[in-house]
């Protein structure tokens, strides 16, 4: 039975739904595509162009007759969906969002709920209004997803358009609607979901890249500020460039605001003390301060120069992290690892939650397996879990009863995942991925 149209917009309810659709899209990095959306649900979609090549006439479905009608949805006779959008729209932010916004149309059921709505028959200007509303709604947390964007600490204009693709326009909507952005208790299951599937973009800093942050020529660092004078990986002056991809140097301690790391670097014990300057266990600084006595500016855990002055900060200098180059060596191994781990279907999937199950790891406050395993690559192949790890003390551990059963128990507390077994894997001298025994 057709339901009767609003009064008032749903916003709230094409939150909801945004949020599930993105859960159910099984999106895990930004920008969303919805052209690719569309062809995963399978809806149709066409440009005004492809019409007029198709049926041989003018703009057949009057897409462009209304200045303010960027696109329009039909249900077929035999229920699919046909998304006809007016490919002359020259901003291409614009066009992404009328994408959106009519897959709200189509998840929001506005097309089948309410018999007016059929091919825009017998609406009133107010009823239009409503569900437009609806719909931008819809499309606004589909494409600018609040937690991811506030993870990412992206919340400017100019971040939130490189990122998500928004027009000018909707992207400073967003942001005003990030400044007073508080989580929602009633969509808190939805938001850690979200929060999950976006685990790695974010904790890996895979964003980077679409911000289009320029690099260092010399170690390929990203420079995230113009103030930036010297890099603060390598300690060169900075003389940047802007390449498609650089190099993530995400290996030095987590920090706190205060700019101190929440467990010590040396013994990995948690700070005895919040206001403390060094670890009330073993006396190391936790604090990663410029090498200049006129300079003591502190820095990031991964940050091995000043950048204001090039002088060596603290944390290279009492090797908490390594030369760059020895941390570049790592990556790159670590990728090989990782590509001819992807490679081998033998062993299953990347594992994709690992990471997210390492948090876990880290909250529960067992900080010496976290900083083992932070940098392992883990497969799953039915109740099978295998792990690739650098570390011989993982490699132990596998072995280890306990260890396999507390992964285990983890897996299924955390991720409703259930394993049998914990496997160690390994790359032989040839390159190719085998179980280690």
């Amino acid at each position: 039975m057709a339901k009767r149209i609003p009064l008032y917009p749903r916003r709230d309810y094409a939150k909801k739904l945004a949020k599930e659709f993105l859960i159910k899209s099984k999106v895990k990095a930004l920008p969303i595509n919805p052209f690719a959306i569309c062809k995963q649900h399978g809806f149709v979609i066409r440009s005004v162009k492809e019409t007029e090549d198709i049926i041989h006439e003018i703009d057949p479905f009057d897409v462009r007759e209304n200045p303010d009608c960027d696109a329009k949805t039909y249900l077929t006779s035999k229920g699919r969906y046909v998304i006809v959008y007016d490919d002359a729209v020259f901003s291409q932010g614009r066009i992404i969002w009328t994408i959106a916004h009519e897959i709200g149309h189509i998840v929001l059921k506005h097309l089948t709920q309410f018999e007016q709505t059929e091919i825009h028959k017998g609406l009133t200007d107010k009823e239009n209004e409503v569900l437009e509303k609806e719909a931008d709604a819809f499309a606004s947390e589909f494409l600018a997803p609040a937690e991811v964007l506030l993870s990412c600490k992206c919340v400017k204009k100019k971040m939130i358009i490189k990122l998500c693709g928004l027009s000018d326009e909707a992207a400073f909507y967003r942001k005003e609607y990030l400044k007073n952005y508080q989580p929602d208790y009633k969509y808190e299951r939805l938001d850690k979901e979200i929060y999950k599937q976006f685990f790695n973009f974010i904790h890996n800093k895979d964003f980077f890249v679409n911000l289009h942050y320029k690099i260092c020529p010399v170690c390929k660092n990203y420079l995230l500020s113009t103030k930036e004078r010297f890099c603060r990986i390598c300690g060169n002056q900075v003389t940047s460039r802007t390449l498609m991809k650089g190099i993530i140097y995400n290996d030095g301690p987590e920090m706190g605001k205060q700019k101190r790391t929440f467990v010590c670097p040396k013994c990995l014990r948690h700070r005895g003390s919040k206001s403390g300057s060094n670890c009330s266990h073993c006396g190391t600084s936790l604090i990663n301060r410029c090498s200049n006595p006129s300079c003591k500016k502190t820095h990031i855990g991964s940050s091995r120069y000043c950048y204001e002055c090039g002088k060596p900060n603290s944390f290279l200098l009492n090797g908490i992290v390594p030369d760059w180059k020895v941390s570049q060596k790592n990556l790159e191994e670590q990728k090989n690892a990782k590509h001819a781990l992807e490679q081998d279907k033998e062993t299953g999937r990347i594992f994709d939650e690992w990471n997210y199950l390492l948090n876990f790891i880290k909250k529960e406050g067992e900080f010496f397996i976290y900083n083992a395993l932070k940098n392992s690559i883990a497969k799953i192949d039915y109740d099978t879990l295998s792990i690739y790890s650098g570390s011989d003390d993982v490699r132990k551990w596998i072995k280890d009863e306990r260890f396999t059963i507390y992964i285990m128990k983890l897996l299924k507390e955390k991720l409703g995942v259930e394993v049998l077994e914990v496997l160690s894997l390994k790359l032989n001298p040839h390159g190719k991925i085998c179980l280690e025994t």
